[in-house]
């Protein structure tokens, strides 16, 4: 459960803000695939990778 909600709050902060995955990637300094396996729920995040999400998106994501 806590995976889809991540996956789901991500994809809301995106739309919110009218992010692509590419932008994403970018400001986060991870590859556009890594974006989009997380995005798709193919792969859980490691805890590098949030913390780059949530510091290049500047939004806390997990609690």
């Amino acid at each position: 459960m806590r995976a889809q909600n991540f996956c789901a709050d991500l994809h809301r902060f995106m739309d919110n803000n009218h992010l692509s995955q590419a932008e994403v990637a970018r400001r986060c300094g991870l590859s556009d695939r890594t974006v989009s396996d997380v995005l798709l729920g193919n792969v859980w995040p490691t805890a590098e990778t949030i913390a780059r999400l949530e510091v290049g998106l500047k939004y806390r994501l997990w609690p």
